[in-house]
This record gives structure tokens, sequence and C-alpha cells, in this order.
């Protein structure tokens, strides 16, 4: 799949290029998810939220727009959409979560911590920032992470005492992103203003469209009874 993909792309810019129109073109590679290949037990996508389904790749190119760097703190698919507005000269929405990365290509540090949050469903969610990695599972009990030292998480932080500046950092960041108004209201649980965290809307799916999503790996039930 990564071969025939490198192939397609290499004949799609070369077309462009034919056509006079590669520096014309804003690109983004990127991805929703990655895929599993049993680092952690299970194989495709959609049963967990580890490195391996989250970390995906982006890359970006406009010639004479976007300067050739490299990124080094944590960005967000979140940041995608401003970063290519402002690219084109689109005034952002003040709405919109996520921040242009152009400033960050060209040496300015972004304001404001650089943390990433990844949900999946209403069980679990997961908030990574200067390489530490907090899930908080339903129940609001959770695990920790230090993705430099063991980027493939594979042993989990047992206790915060061992960083318990960058796990209060974290927990902190996390409350407020899921609308707490203080640190009692997130440590009970609680929400203390508007959670900014959308609720799950009813779908309504054939057993066709039910089998489809199932072989991809975004749902886990069985779509026999479905009409």
């Amino acid at each position: 799949e990564i071969t025939y993909h490198d192939q397609e792309m290499t004949r799609f810019v070369a077309r462009l290029r034919e056509l006079g129109l590669y520096d014309q073109i804003l690109f983004v590679v990127t991805s929703d998810h990655g895929e599993e290949f049993n680092e952690h037990g299970s194989f495709g996508h959609g049963h967990s939220i580890f490195q391996e389904l989250l970390h995906v790749p982006l890359m970006m190119r406009w010639n004479g727009a976007i300067p050739a760097s490299r990124i080094g703190p944590t960005v967000s698919t979140l940041d995608i959409a401003p970063t290519v507005l402002e690219a084109v000269g689109v005034p952002v929405p003040d709405v919109f979560e996520g921040q242009s990365l152009l400033s960050t290509a060209r040496g300015v540090a972004r304001p404001g911590p650089q943390i990433a949050f990844s949900d999946k469903l209403d069980d679990r969610r997961v908030a990574t920032a200067a390489g530490y990695k907090l899930v908080v599972r339903g129940n609001l009990t959770w695990a920790f992470f230090n993705l430099r030292d063991d980027p493939g998480e594979q042993n989990q932080i047992d206790s915060g005492r061992r960083h318990p500046i960058a796990l209060r950092y974290l927990r902190g960041l996390y409350g407020q992103h899921l609308g707490a108004g203080d640190r009692g209201d997130w440590l009970l649980g609680g929400t203390g203003g508007e959670s900014r965290v959308l609720p799950q809307a009813e779908s309504q799916i054939d057993a066709q469209l039910c089998e489809q999503l199932r072989l991809l790996g975004y749902i886990d039930s069985r779509c026999e009874n479905l009409n």
C-alpha cells in the first residue's frame, strides 16, 4: 500500500510539473489515524489510543509560502486548517481551536502550551504535551507515559511521584479542555462550565454500511440485526 501511494504521488507530481502547476499547489499530506501491528496486542485501528494510532505524519508544501523546516513541539491535526487559511491569506475564525504553524515554521515560538487532545468515544481521552502522555478513562482512572524515554508505551508510569509536575500539568490542561472551572471540579469529575467535548449523536445506518465500517475497524458491533 505504501509503495502504491508513493508511485501514484510520483505520477501526480510529475503531471503537475508538466502542466506548470507544481509551485502553485499547496500540498498537505497527513492521515486521520495510524495502524496497529500487534505492538499492544491488536491489528488494524479503532481498538486503542496508543501512539501507533495517534501519531500521524503531517507534511505541508507551498513554494514561497511555507518555509522548509521541521517543527519539534507538539502539533495537532486541528492546526492544519488555520495553517492553510493563513497561507492563502484568509482570516482564521475565532472558533478554531488549532493554531497556524506558519510562524513556527519561520522560527517564531507559538504562544501558550503546545498540547494535543485525542478521544476514543467517551471512555478514554488523551492529552499529549512536552513528551508526556496522559490517558484518562471514563471512571477518571489514568495512565501516564514518558514518550521520550518510552516512545513505544511499553512501561506505564504507575505513580505520579516520578514526574509530578508533568502529571499535574497535563491533568490541569485537560480539565480545562473538558470545561472544568477549577482544580476541584476537575479532580471530582465535574465540569463547572460548558464542556468542549461534543455529545455523541445517534446515527442511523443500514447493514451494508455497518459491515463496511466494521471491516474498516471503525465499529466493533455485529451488523446482523440491522435492516
